[in-house]
């Protein structure tokens, strides 16, 4: 009997140092898997808050831009990014502490605790960081989505072919000396007569010279333009849009980049859906003329389409002086009228130079009435024929007198709008990248009355570093996120 208790007492001891070891075990195995649930949960809890603040993406900005931009501001003109981490922090509490927010919560068994001094936004990207690198990326990937990858291949070979000839065009008018007239009227109107003698002029001289230069002296806009058509006369301030201010910048993390092709064109169509030009319908207080905002950048309405209307204007000049050049009936007609004027005013050797300022002076004639064509909704070809040419020689001094009324063109070639695309393709990605930030950033503040409204305060992505404890160990996690995650 005292064998047998003996034996049972062995066996209880060896059992309880057994069960020591494999309670220290579990426990050891409890603790662990405290410490990486806790450091899951800490991840999960900053993907989680990071995902939660980006849904706050700005709402007007994306219903009438298409951009995805969390506004840092907070609709004020600075960046906060003491707000903008305390938002994580408290939507990450959600994750780690589950009774966070409740009245009656039960034990939470793997205890991870946030602490707030060991968290930082680590890194931010910003729309207008790196000349507006994660804008154009935005508003490229939205073109592409509207227009399709063979769209894109047509208008880019379509547009690129009439660049260059356009191009073309200037780099063989540039080879011909620049005329504006005066010289060649001084010698036409005052012939030069013996030494002491008056000057005589001839009254019946019909001098298409002088008229074309007082033309040019008044200004492209005067002739294109009716004068009973009211312009718009909206304005905006230069030094109160991206372009013209010190930005805030983003650190630490760098911005996503358009990877497809097609940057350009993607970034004229975006430009030409969204924003209205002079021939857009519609009235309203902001800027009308958008489109050529981003052609000519200048801080009024008129001066932009003043502008623009210039650019056209040399273009026109130097496809018409071309065409005139060699077509030889309408250089028959310039010849014959410089003949003319040579042996009026006894100088038959000036020829061939009067013939030349004629020239000038028709192709500038011509032009005007292309504009007026294009102001009043027709179209003007690149290349002109003889169907498509409209100013007679003989109405040329009388140009200023003449209506515009009801000339529509030959109906083939570019309207208004297509001029602008061949204007806009001659900008670069990051012209066109500036000029479509301040028009964002210009229309959310005076459009939607949001003064505040910042592009530099937009955050396209964002990484921060939180820390926590669980028990007595404290863990850190970085992660990021952004719109083009």
């Amino acid at each position: 009997m005292i064998l047998r208790a003996a034996q049972k007492g062995s066996i209880t001891v060896y059992l309880s140092l057994t069960l020591l070891v494999m309670l220290s075990l579990i426990s050891a195995g409890f603790y662990g898997a405290r410490q990486a649930a806790g450091r899951v949960i800490l991840a999960s809890g900053t993907e989680q808050a990071l995902f939660s603040l980006f849904g706050q993406y700005d709402r007007e900005l994306f219903e009438h831009y298409g951009l995805l931009f969390l506004d840092g501001g907070y609709g004020r003109d600075r960046l906060l990014g003491a707000s903008l981490l305390a938002e994580v922090e408290d939507a990450a509490g959600y994750v780690l502490d589950p009774g966070k927010g409740l009245l009656f919560s039960g034990r939470d068994p793997v205890g991870v605790r946030l602490q707030e001094q060991g968290s930082a936004i680590t890194g931010m990207v910003l729309a207008t960081d790196d000349r507006g690198c994660a804008f154009r990326r935005q508003v490229c990937s939205i073109a592409q989505k509207q227009l399709g990858p063979a769209g894109l291949l047509f208008l880019n070979a379509s547009l690129s072919d009439q660049e260059r000839l356009i191009r073309k065009q200037q780099a063989e008018r540039n080879a011909y000396p620049q005329w504006d007239g005066r010289d060649v009227y001084e010698a036409v109107s005052l012939p030069v007569s013996k030494e002491g003698e008056e000057q005589v002029e001839f009254p019946d001289l019909v001098n298409p010279l002088e008229p074309v230069r007082r033309m040019r002296a008044a200004g492209v806009l005067s002739m294109v333009i009716p004068a009973a058509e009211k312009l718009s006369a909206a304005a905006l301030d230069p030094g109160e849009v991206v372009s013209g201010r010190d930005l805030q910048q983003g650190m630490n993390l760098p911005a996503d980049s358009w990877q497809g092709s097609g940057e350009k064109i993607l970034m004229m169509r975006y430009l030409k859906r969204l924003f209205p030009c002079y021939a857009s319908p519609g009235e309203g207080d902001g800027l009308r003329y958008q489109v050529e905002y981003a052609i000519a950048g200048k801080e009024t309405d008129v001066l932009n389409l003043q502008e623009v209307l210039r650019k056209l204007l040399m273009i026109r000049e130097a496809a018409n002086f071309l065409h005139i050049l060699r077509d030889p009936v309408l250089k028959g007609e310039a010849d014959t009228l410089a003949n003319g004027l040579s042996l009026l005013i006894l100088q038959p050797e000036a020829a061939p130079a009067i013939a030349l300022a004629i020239e000038a002076a028709w192709a500038y004639g011509e032009s005007i009435v292309d504009l007026q064509i294009l102001v009043d909704g027709g179209k003007v070809p690149v290349i002109k024929d003889a169907a498509s040419w409209q100013l007679p020689l003989g109405s040329l001094a009388f140009l200023r007198s003449l209506s515009p009324a009801g000339r529509e063109g030959s109906g083939q070639g570019l309207d208004y709008s297509g001029w602008l695309d061949l204007l806009l393709l001659m900008k670069s990605e990051e012209e066109l990248t500036s000029a479509l930030m301040d028009l964002v950033e210009w229309n959310m503040r005076t459009e939607s009355g949001r003064s505040g409204f910042r592009l530099d305060c937009c955050v396209d992505a964002l990484r921060v570093e939180l820390s926590a404890t669980v028990g007595r160990h404290e863990y850190r996690i970085e992660r990021s996120y952004g719109y083009n995650a």
